[in-house]
């Protein structure tokens, strides 16, 4: 990070901090205690002669061209070892619950790219049990994404909807990450950024169980003209499940595509579609533009018009975060399926009140009552963990 963004973060001169680099000076213990807290490292890394080395646990795909905010950059990576944390005791107690492994992590390793995207497409809808005509027949983004949410964790993967270290204070913006995956077949994650549009959310967890298909662990940006083989194929995959090649050329090639490409105002005729077929604008541009139906000159138009659209500041309100109680956190934090497992650890002595809160970010003690009062399936007979 750069010494002066560092120093305005710490409310110090920057030649007061380069003293402190340089070792001309010390730092007091109030001051140390301040630089860990805001940097969130342990107190033993600054007095190492060298910086520890970065981890390459997880892998970075996003384009390097759109992250301008390098304390947005920081503050992912420090989401990443919070969310590495939390799944390791999510893996280990699904391996104290005899849980089976998920069977598609991985299984695309070793030849996505000679796959078929519109194959793999069929593939992933099955195996989460996607519905198409019951997708759009939603009538809201927030339902759509909840029955997306829910088809997901049906298969045994962890979707967590996050922004911030846990404070606004520290929110990320949706330039600096989109999702990520972490592909574990015993516990696999989705993370979602929770300050993203609502139907792109919904793309963006596609996008990242592509990951998990494919065994890719890493961090995922916007959709963009530089983006890397793999980015792209999980976009391809992502927008196939959501508006396959028929609905694309039968629906809105046919009927729609003046519209959107001679029209004044194009980004009205893509609001009416994207609210028709529960998908983001951006989504059904690049569709077009996937399947030949647009040049790249219209495509790049399309999208800074979108970009412009999201810019505008009378579309901030709803981005502003909501107040809400502790249990209504978790269950939109966390889902259904880690809360059940949660519950059950903790009834089994298998996972301590303070790890349980690690997990949902939550207080110990709230998070544990929450979790053993609410959990979906605690209280189903039928409904066996061992």
């Amino acid at each position: 990070m750069d010494v002066g963004l560092a120093a305005k973060k710490l409310g110090m001169s920057e030649s007061r901090l380069k003293e402190f680099e340089s070792g001309d000076s010390c730092p007091s213990s109030s001051q140390m205690e301040k630089v860990c807290k805001q940097f969130k490292r342990p107190l033993l890394t600054f007095y190492l002669e060298t910086p520890p080395a970065e981890s390459h646990r997880i892998k970075d795909f996003r384009s390097l061209s759109r992250l301008n905010d390098p304390l947005s950059d920081v503050r992912v990576r420090d989401l990443a070892r919070d969310v590495i944390k939390r799944q390791s005791l999510l893996a280990s107690l699904c391996e104290d619950a005899e849980l089976p492994l998920v069977s598609f992590v991985g299984s695309l390793s070793a030849n996505w790219q000679s796959s078929s995207t519109k194959e793999i497409a069929q593939q992933v809808a099955r195996e989460i049990r996607f519905d198409l005509d019951a997708y759009r027949k939603l009538r809201t983004a927030t339902e759509a994404f909840g029955y997306l949410k829910n088809k997901i964790e049906q298969t045994g993967v962890f979707v967590f909807f996050l922004s911030n270290l846990g404070s606004y204070h520290t929110d990320i913006l949706v330039s600096a990450f989109r999702g990520f995956a972490l592909s574990d077949p015993r516990a696999p994650c989705i993370v979602v950024n929770s300050k993203d549009s609502h139907f792109a959310r919904v793309f963006t967890l596609l996008h990242e169980l592509v990951h998990l298909w494919i065994g890719d662990t890493g961090i995922s940006g916007a959709i963009s003209g530089d983006l890397i083989a793999v980015e792209q194929f999980c976009n391809h995959v992502a927008s196939e499940v959501l508006l396959p090649e028929s609905a694309l050329a039968y629906e809105i090639v046919a009927y729609e595509i003046d519209k959107i490409v001679q029209e004044k105002y194009p980004l009205s005729t893509l609001g009416l579609l994207s609210n028709k077929f529960n998908i983001s604008k951006r989504m059904i541009v690049h569709r077009l533009w996937q399947a030949g139906h647009i040049d790249e000159s219209t495509w790049l138009y399309l999208c800074e018009k979108l970009e412009e659209y999201w810019e505008d500041p009378r579309l901030k309100q709803g981005d502003q975060d909501v107040i809400m109680s502790t249990r209504l956190k978790i269950k939109e934090t966390v889902g259904v399926g880690a809360m059940d497992l949660l519950a059950w650890g903790l009834r089994k002595n298998f996972i301590s009140p303070v790890k349980a809160g690690t997990v949902v970010g939550q207080n110990p003690y709230a998070a544990s009552r929450v979790l053993l009062d609410d959990a979906v399936h605690m209280n189903d007979p039928e409904y066996v963990w061992d």
